[in-house]
């Protein structure tokens, strides 16, 4: 949680990514509800951008994606370590495979 940044959210200004990081941080260390979360990071300049019409349906959909994204670093950072003694120990890309799925994350699915 520490090292975790928002670099993947586009759009917005470097201090609006990092107020972002900050709410997101706050929010997990502290234990806060998710909806807090997304009122705090709606509060921190975020404005409506591509399919979101509203600020708060952006905050919202940044704060699930990055709250997802953070077990996914750990793992990640864990599986890699378990590789350096598991001899053919690989990756393989999962997706939920519904309406809200890439379809280049589609794509890679399996593999």
């Amino acid at each position: 949680i520490q090292t975790y940044h928002a670099s993947l959210i586009t759009g917005v200004t470097d201090d609006l990514r990092g107020a972002i990081t900050r709410q997101v941080q706050i929010g997990i260390l502290g234990g806060r509800p998710t909806r807090d979360i997304v009122r705090d990071v709606g509060a921190s300049g975020i404005r409506p951008a591509g399919p979101f019409r509203t600020a708060e349906e952006r905050a919202e959909a940044i704060v699930r994606t990055e709250l997802n994204r953070l077990p996914n670093i750990a793992t990640d950072q864990r599986l890699l370590a378990a590789a350096q003694q598991v001899p053919g120990l690989a990756k393989r890309w999962r997706a939920t495979d519904d309406d809200r799925t890439r379809p280049s994350h589609r794509e890679a699915n399996g593999q």
